[in-house]
């Protein structure tokens, strides 16, 4: 199967089923210094050739931070599993900037469909954000969890990677995830 055609099978599973219009909810709390921005953006990663991409017409929800740091954000949801991403940002930063692969990295991915409850858990990591925070929703968030930990990897060599992924795509239950492992081995 063709990566073209990997993100098209994706495309159509996470579009088609947006129409329904049900409602999902992301909630926790984020211990922020006074260099960040007190919100939580959602956006929906309908293409998995722009998970680093952030836009305003990308972004289906945002939520305050209360003076504790806890918040709620509740957003559209389709049927079946869709890949979503929370970040935050800096003040003075526009709302599109993603920090990639440092301490400071300001964004989670998370797996939801309607009607489901995620949260961010801080988990004493000495991280702004950390991807194994999220928790709630389907098992397929432990599986993307694990699936984006084995690509951040720095002990695995190139050739090791792509046989993980093809074997992550074959046993994970979920369809973004095995989709996802799938479209990363191109």
């Amino acid at each position: 199967m063709s990566k073209k055609t990997i993100s098209l099978i994706a495309n159509l599973l996470i579009i088609g089923n947006l129409a329904i219009g049900q409602k999902a909810t992301i909630s926790g709390c984020l211990k922020l210094d006074s260099t960040w921005v007190k919100k939580v953006y959602i956006s929906l990663v309908s293409d998995f050739n722009q998970m680093y991409t952030a836009s305003q017409k990308l972004m289906v929800a945002e939520a305050k931070i209360d003076s504790n740091g806890f918040f709620k954000a509740i957003f559209p949801a389709a049927e079946n599993e869709s890949l979503y991403r929370l970040h935050i940002i800096k003040n003075g930063d526009p709302i599109s900037t993603l920090i990639i692969g440092s301490r400071e990295e300001n964004h989670i991915f998370f797996i939801s469909r309607q009607s489901d409850l995620l949260e961010l858990t801080l988990s004493g990591r000495d991280r702004v954000l950390s991807q194994q925070d999220i928790s709630g929703g389907s098992k397929s968030n432990k599986e993307l969890n694990y699936f984006l930990t084995a690509l951040k990897s720095d002990e695995i060599q190139r050739e090791s990677l792509k046989d993980l992924l093809i074997d992550i795509a074959d046993s994970v239950t979920s369809p973004v995830v095995g989709l996802l492992a799938m479209h990363s081995t191109f």
